[in-house]
């Protein structure tokens, strides 16, 4: 990426969640742990609307999320299984250069039930989701790196810690 790694956290997972915004729709963040030292434990909700094949659905998944700025890292866990028996993993940002980073992404995916034959097309449906993903964090961190704006809002867009709490009555 070509920004700071610490530019990098605050685009990826700050205000604007980054990672969240092909979601049709963020239900709610709610606050959990703050240490006023750049480490969070937050919950989300996210919609997701997704084709595969013939079959068309909208999927509900709600998140616990760790969020560790000093150490450049998000780590992520089902708070509650629904059509993913798992869904987990971390996403770490290393620095590269003094305006340059990585973003490592381990992460694993099993849905509660595939068919044998659709396993195969689920698990490469999978991949070009995740390969969009990564080449939109890529062409947002190279706009504001040319000193552009970020990408206008979406999903979880000017939801902050602050802020939360007050998402969290709204949506309940």
């Amino acid at each position: 990426m070509p920004v700071p790694a610490a530019a990098a956290f605050d685009l990826f997972f700050g205000g604007s969640i980054l990672p969240w915004r092909h979601f049709e729709e963020c239900s709610y963040i709610r606050v959990l742990e703050d240490d006023g030292d750049g480490r969070q434990l937050l919950e989300a909700e996210e919609t997701v609307e997704f084709a595969f094949l013939h079959l068309h659905k909208t999927l509900r998944t709600r998140l616990l999320v760790t969020l560790d700025r000093p150490a450049g890292t998000m780590a992520f866990r089902l708070a509650e299984r629904g059509v993913l028996r798992r869904f987990e993993g971390q996403w770490r940002l290393v620095a590269t250069g003094p305006s340059s980073c990585e973003l490592l992404i381990m992460q694993e995916v099993q849905p509660k039930w595939a068919p044998r034959p659709l396993r195969r097309r689920m698990r490469y449906a999978l991949l070009a989701f995740c390969e969009f993903m990564l080449r939109e964090m890529r062409d947002e961190a190279a706009r504001v790196a040319a000193g552009r704006p970020a990408a206008g809002p979406r999903a979880c867009d000017g939801i902050r810690a602050a802020e939360a709490e007050a998402v969290v009555a709204v949506a309940s």
